[in-house]
């Protein structure tokens, strides 16, 4: 009977008892089902917010690039072109070249409407010889009276100095020939690549484009104006029979041929076409 009674007991201990820890365990995994959802709720929200801010990110970086596009394009920057020495100069001459100086082949000359000393005198020896007839003499004086009115000038050779750094140019384009060394024919590309940036007429060519019987422009260059002499002491009237010396300045300058600082070819000779 003890037996028995005591093994009662023992399950009424158990029965009481470990209900207990069973309640203990339940509430145990309760707390960490709560702790596991929590991890994983915040996990959640954590890759949530990733999601949003690589969305906002990229959503930005859309937005940068419309902009970009929409922006205009840079223009490239002109490179600064080498401005053009302004030409200075003082009149122009049409006229064609006849020769070139023997001594300085850089000298040439052409032809021009000049003082004729020889004209004058032959107009005035005609004038004496036709004395004895009547109407010979009123024509010869007629006709010294139109070359008076005309300055007595006749077309003669004037010569022309070459500046340093004078320019040629030629109306016509220069022949520019192939690898085979035929003619190539020049595109409007071509021909504004010659010209370049310049304002000067026609296209650039070499000193030795020059020939004779060249129809041509002469650029003269601009006479510098003489400084105002200084106030000196008086010079000695001269006596008389004698004349004042001569500076030799002047006889230099009245020799000294004008000098040009460009040449257009206007047109070929027909010995050079």
């Amino acid at each position: 009977m003890r037996l028995f009674g005591s093994l009662l007991t023992f399950v009424a201990f158990v029965l009481l008892v470990f209900p207990g820890f069973s309640a203990q365990d339940e509430a145990k995994d309760d707390v960490k089902k709560d702790v596991v959802k929590k991890d994983e709720e915040k996990k959640t929200d954590e890759k949530k917010k990733d999601e949003e801010k690589k969305k906002d990110e990229e959503k930005k970086k859309a937005e940068d690039k419309k902009k970009d596009d929409e922006k205009p394009e840079a223009k490239p920057k002109k490179t600064a072109t080498p401005k053009e020495e302004k030409l200075v100069y003082g009149m122009t001459v049409n006229s064609r070249i006849t020769r070139f100086d023997s001594e300085n082949t850089s000298n040439f000359f052409i032809l021009l409407n000049q003082y004729d000393p020889e004209k004058v005198a032959s107009l005035q020896a005609k004038i004496a010889a036709s004395q004895g007839n009547p109407q010979q003499f009123i024509n010869a004086q007629r006709e010294f009276m139109q070359a008076r009115m005309q300055g007595f000038m006749s077309l003669k050779d004037f010569e022309i100095r070459v500046a340093d750094k004078c320019k040629f140019r030629s109306m016509t384009p220069p022949a520019v020939f192939d690898d085979k060394g035929n003619l190539k024919k020049l595109t409007s590309k071509d021909l504004a690549k010659m010209r370049g940036n310049s304002s000067l007429p026609g296209y650039p060519v070499e000193q030795d484009a020059l020939k004779p019987g060249q129809l041509v422009t002469v650029y003269l260059a601009k006479e510098a104006k003489a400084a105002p002499a200084k106030a000196g002491p008086k010079a000695a009237p001269a006596k008389k029979g004698k004349a004042l010396p001569k500076d030799d300045d002047d006889d230099i300058a009245m020799k000294k041929a004008p000098e040009a600082v460009m040449i257009v070819i206007l047109q070929d000779s027909a010995n050079n076409r």
